[in-house]
């Protein structure tokens, strides 16, 4: 269920081109709360509307109010008792003062073996006045058996909203078995505090911890039914947008906004307020078709404009009518600021995509991340894909890679893509998600390239010696640091914990034969990461050179090593381009990329001059592919080959 909802999301995201995080944690890190931290998008609060509320929504009196979309996982533990709490605050009862709750409705959670039941079925509501302590009113309840679905508990007693007094609710629980959960969430992670408040007693001190979680899990799938003599008019909530990966400067372009009606009549236009790089503009979007009482709607504005060329073009943005009335209630109308990528037509280079990978053979789950990561090296093998498995805690661990893991990875295995976290957040390695996002970044032009040339001094020295070149193909007075990273293949024989032996979580490409643990060896493991160098403002038509060297003293001879050079952008500490090089064993490497006979490669071709000796070209396999006598060009399929002459090697990336 888990793998499922996360691929979903993620075609939507990127199938929107959406931008916003989209933290993704592993489904069996949930059970406890404490142990799980990611990058939440910013959503806004928003009224709903329940399957199961329709025919009570016919009176024109009664609606139901809540910060959470549809029910998307859920949580819990059977070792661990949680409140679980939603806050409404004083803007709630200012809005509805008057009016009286009549109703709660709660979504069942789910059963990971089976995610189609629920056996959380008996539970307390309680209003508080505060987080913590007793409830001022408390009520049994009983829940479905089926999961996800709403249900709607009638209080014994309706209770008055009061301006001025804000209040919480909730509900306690304790999942059966370790299997079941007890609170279904919508997954909407957002920074608002509001739609769940976690509370628990320490362990070690005895105290009562509460804590948000609505940027690890979204909100907890809780709505109030209020009964209320007047309800709002012309009233909407700006949920968030889905951008477009990159846009064309001057060029009409359109994206979508989420919006939820949060009042009681239709909505069929608002007015689209927007700033990209120049003047404020406005557009009336009409809504169709019309977007009923308290439902949400995605709705595409057109003809939007982007004035500047740039990596972070700034995109601030606001609703400020609702069906041509300006003094209509807008929830949290202040302007929203977030940036995109804005280049002329036709302008930028092939993007290729460094996933970074937390793994350890001490984690059970990690074969997950080795079968995605395998997937993705042999079927992309023309450097787009650049793999690198940063190991934690075991006898593969880097120090140079530990500072980038503490900040990325808080559950294993996780990924981050390109260090793009604005996009993705924390991604789990599965291969379905990994091509996902590899083929969205593929389709972003990058307004950077580097290209990449390492050599071996000797075998005594074991110094690497890596220099790069970039260019820009847009200006910017951003900075760029250059980092080197080296990673080796076939380390080991180490055990590793496999969870999935004797097929226990369902296939996992061979490892649900393999038994627990298993011995392997392990490839694109983290040696090293380096910073190279650093540009502040850059200018188009300019090649950067940068040189540094490396020593590989902690390598044996034999090992089998590649070299990574990342350009980064510091403003977002995102990855624009990369380059890959397979240098193969260290005492088996003369020079790589840098070299006497003058080697020039592009994109279907190697060309050789320079030297009256004959040049063989051979593919990674020993395929002798083509021979150039004296100069020439030879045209070639995109991969890695090797140019031999004068008895000398030389390994070079064909695009």
């Amino acid at each position: 269920m888990k793998r499922t909802i996360t691929i979903l999301f993620l075609l939507f995201l990127l199938g929107s081109a959406a931008y916003g995080n989209a933290y993704v944690p592993d489904r069996r890190t949930l059970a406890d709360p404490k142990a799980v931290k990611g990058n939440g998008s910013s959503f806004v609060n928003s009224w709903s509307a329940s399957r199961k509320s329709q025919a009570m929504r016919a009176d024109a009196q009664t609606i139901s109010y809540g910060y959470c979309g549809e029910p998307q996982m859920a949580f819990g533990t059977e070792w661990q008792e949680y409140t679980a709490l939603v806050e409404f605050p004083e803007v709630f009862t200012e809005m509805f003062d008057g009016g009286e709750i009549i109703g709660v409705q709660i979504a069942s959670p789910d059963n990971f073996e089976d995610p189609t039941i629920n056996n959380f079925t008996s539970l307390t509501i309680g209003f508080h006045n505060e987080k913590g302590g007793d409830p001022f009113y408390s009520q049994p309840a009983t829940l479905s058996t089926v999961a996800y679905e709403w249900n709607d508990i009638m209080l014994d007693t309706p209770l008055k909203i009061e301006a001025g007094k804000p209040f919480y609710v909730g509900y306690s629980g304790k999942a059966p078995t370790i299997d079941d959960s007890c609170f279904a969430v919508d997954y909407q992670a957002n920074d608002k505090d509001l739609g769940l408040w976690l509370g628990w007693e320490d362990e070690y001190t005895g105290e009562y911890v509460w804590e948000s979680y609505t940027g690890w899990y979204g909100n907890l799938c809780l709505r109030l039914l209020i009964k209320a003599d007047k309800l709002p008019t012309d009233q909407i909530n700006l949920d968030h947008v889905y951008l477009p990966g990159y846009v064309n400067t001057g060029k009409p372009f359109e994206m979508t906004v989420a919006v939820t009606n949060t009042a009681y009549n239709e909505i069929n236009n608002f007015t689209f307020r927007y700033s990209l790089g120049g003047e404020t503009r406005n557009i009336v979007v009409e809504a169709t078709p019309s977007i009923p009482p308290q439902q949400e709607a995605d709705v595409t504005v057109k003809d939007l404009i982007c004035d500047k060329t740039g990596p972070e073009v700034p995109l601030v943005y606001a609703i400020t009518a609702v069906n041509g009335n300006s003094d209509a209630i807008i929830t949290d109308s202040s302007d929203h600021d977030t940036h995109i990528l804005s280049l002329p037509e036709g302008v930028g280079y092939s993007r290729n995509v460094v996933v970074e990978e937390g793994t350890g053979t001490w984690c059970g789950y990690c074969p997950l991340g080795i079968v995605g990561m395998k997937y993705m090296s042999e079927k992309y093998t023309d450097g787009s894909f650049i793999p690198i498995a940063v190991h934690y805690s075991d006898k593969m661990e880097t120090p140079s890679y530990m500072d980038f893991a503490n900040e990325y990875f808080n559950t294993y295995p996780s990924a981050v893509a390109n260090r793009d976290t604005y996009r993705f957040g924390i991604l789990e390695p599965d291969a379905e998600i990994l091509e996902i996002v590899y083929r969205y970044l593929r389709d972003i032009p990058a307004y950077a390239e580097i290209d990449l040339a390492a050599n071996i001094s000797d075998d005594s020295d074991k110094v690497l010696t890596v220099t790069t070149t970039s260019r820009f193909a847009i200006p910017t007075e951003n900075k760029y640091r250059i980092e080197i990273a080296l990673t080796e293949n076939k380390v080991g024989p180490y055990p590793q914990t496999n969870f999935f032996a004797g097929n226990a979580e369902g296939p996992m490409g061979g490892f649900e034969d393999m038994p627990d643990p298993v011995d392997l060896m392990f490839n694109d493991v983290a040696r090293g990461l380096y910073k190279a160098a650093e540009h502040s403002g850059v200018s188009v038509g300019i090649d950067y050179e940068d040189s540094i060297s490396i020593s590989l003293d902690d390598l044996s001879d034999d090992a089998d090593i590649s070299v990574i050079a990342m350009l980064i952008n510091e403003t977002g500490n995102e990855i624009e381009n990369a380059s890959f090089i397979h240098l193969g064993p260290i005492s088996g490497v003369e020079t790589i990329g840098s070299q006497e006979l003058d080697i020039e490669s592009g994109k279907g071709f190697i060309s050789v001059s320079g030297s009256g000796e004959t040049a063989n070209v051979y593919s990674l396999d020993g395929t002798n592919v083509a021979t150039i006598k004296g100069s020439g060009t030879a045209r070639l399929n995109p991969g890695i080959y090797i140019v031999t002459a004068a008895d000398k090697s030389y390994k070079v990336i064909v695009k």
